[in-house]
């Protein structure tokens, strides 16, 4: 027990660090604004909060469970901020006052450097996620193989020959060549491409994610009710994270430029859960606090983002196809009556998809509720307290599936 008091003085030691070089980073990110294209800009002042929010998780779970996924989030979250201070320090010394502060470049790198303990510590947690296990012996090495390639890619990093790009990971804000690169390890640059290049750390973030998901899911099908809440809590924040990404991309890709409004807003949204969200998820996982409620967020989010889904191509359809044939004039009758078009069919529509999702992928709780309306039913035109006894002992039985259960009726006073 004595060891304890001193892990946890280590994690609030390691929180307050955090915070001091998150703060010191929004701080020198807004010095440097002028100088650091708006998206730069935005995540590396977004981020920095997020890096204590990832900590103060950590130390949350620490101090209550003492589970190591709490010691990867700390990490996470320290790592990071270390990230966003470095590109924010060098982007001012270099960009905004030349001078002001010393080897800016060199503190530039290592900003880059310390975005790979971020990613790895992340995919890590997700590993041994929510027990602090790997899922089995097997994986050992996997999880060995994933030490080696964080230190090969570091190294890589390091003295690989290279443009430098801040804010890291793979800004455009500053530029400038790798002040540790050693020519001579130009002919060994097809070893070191997958760390020195932005697609190759894309390639990377792939690989090391995918093998956490595996586990994920090894882990979702071999474990018990509670486990496999756990889990739903954090795959709803991936897929929800999946499905902006996917959207952003799209959206981009259907205007032909480089940003759209709906793009812009699904990019902020995967930023906000990967930032936030995610963290959250795990902490509410490992602790389990209102850990059941996942099933009710996961069965509105499917509901309604395809009644939105619905609606939307119902608007945009009577918009376009009616205004086309109606002209020009008429445009505002058109939009005034596809909008009243659309609220006279949510809320239709919406129990529509909602009876679609409790069958689909909420049976016993669609099951359920059909058994409950067939004894309503069947109550209003039966009397006989036999037959109700019995079919309502069949009714519970279906419906709430208890160990035992026993009915006691009393004749009322005539």
């Amino acid at each position: 027990m004595a060891d304890r008091p001193k892990s946890l003085g280590t994690a609030w030691g390691l929180l307050a660090l955090t915070t001091v070089i998150a703060v010191a980073a929004g701080v020198l990110t807004i010095v440097a604004w002028g100088d650091e294209v708006s998206g730069d800009a935005s995540a590396n002042l977004v981020g920095s909060p997020s890096a204590i929010l990832y900590a103060a998780l950590g130390v949350l779970i620490i101090r209550r469970v003492r589970n190591p996924v709490g010691w990867f989030l700390l990490g996470s979250g320290l790592a990071s901020s270390i990230m966003y201070l470095g590109s924010a320090y060098a982007i001012v010394a270099v960009a905004t006052h030349p001078g002001a502060l010393p080897a800016p470049k060199l503190v530039g790198a290592a900003a880059e450097w310390a975005f790979i303990p971020t990613l790895f510590g992340i995919s890590a947690m997700l590993l041994i996620f929510p027990t602090g296990l790997l899922p089995s012996p097997r994986w050992r090495p996997i999880a060995v193989a994933g030490i080696a390639l964080a230190g090969l890619t570091l190294v890589g990093l390091m003295v690989t020959p290279r443009q430098v790009a801040l804010p890291a990971p793979g800004g455009v804000s500053l530029t400038y060549p790798n002040p540790l690169g050693v020519d001579s390890l130009k002919p060994l640059g097809s070893l070191f491409s997958l760390a020195g290049a932005g697609a190759g750390l894309a390639v990377l973030s792939v690989a090391v994610f995918g093998a956490a998901f595996v586990a994920l899911v090894v882990r979702y099908r071999s474990g018990d009710p509670v486990r496999r809440q756990q889990i739903k809590w954090l795959g709803f924040l991936a897929v929800a994270a999946l499905a902006c990404q996917l959207v952003a991309v799209l959206a981009t890709v259907g205007c032909g430029c480089s940003q759209t409004p709906l793009s812009f807003v699904a990019g902020m949204a995967t930023g906000f859960i990967a930032l936030i969200g995610i963290p959250t998820a795990i902490t509410i996982a490992i602790l389990r606090y209102r850990l059941y409620e996942i099933d009710r967020i996961i069965n509105r989010a499917l509901v309604y983002g395809l009644l939105t889904a619905v609606l939307a191509g119902v608007y945009v359809g009577l918009a376009v196809g009616i205004g086309s044939l109606a002209g020009s004039n008429a445009n505002s009758l058109v939009i005034a009556g596809s909008t009243l078009v659309v609220a006279a069919l949510f809320q239709p529509v919406r129990r529509r998809i909602q009876g679609l999702i409790d069958r689909r992928f909420y049976r016993q709780k669609y099951d359920s509720q059909r058994t409950l309306e067939a004894f309503s039913a069947r109550l209003r035109d039966h009397v006989d307290l036999d037959e109700l006894h019995a079919h309502l002992l069949d009714v519970v039985d279906q419906t709430v599936r208890p160990a035992s259960m026993s009915l006691w009726l009393r004749e009322g006073e005539r």
